[in-house]
């Protein structure tokens, strides 16, 4: 297993753990956006992960850079950061599918927990 991450490590790939971005607004448009990012905060608790939530009501240059990695707008959507990179992971209706059939580990499988 040692020699395993040493030959992993020596081909400059990295052990550094992923972290979960969580797109959110603190000025919800609908009580059913509301009602979909307390969903999404709920199962990120229950599954433990670590995750930086950013209110796109109050950081909109960081919300229009999501949105443009996403291809498109809205509220909840999920990212997953490894080093520098941010990936889009799921909007609301994925993360609940994947979390229905037990999947979210694919996008986040890497990412941090506590």
């Amino acid at each position: 297993s040692v020699g395993f991450k040493l030959i992993l490590l020596s081909r400059g790939e990295s052990t550094a753990m992923s972290t979960i971005i969580f797109l959110t607004s603190s000025v919800p448009s609908s009580v059913k956006q509301e009602k979909e990012q307390d969903w999404v905060k709920q199962v990120l608790g229950v599954k433990k992960y670590v995750f930086e939530e950013v209110d796109g009501a109050q950081d909109a240059d960081r919300r229009k850079e999501l949105w443009a990695i996403a291809g498109k707008t809205g509220y909840p959507q999920l990212f997953v950061k490894t080093g520098e990179t941010v990936t889009f992971a799921y909007d609301y209706e994925a993360m609940q599918d994947a979390n229905e059939f037990n999947e979210l580990g694919e996008q986040f499988g890497n990412c941090q927990t506590n």
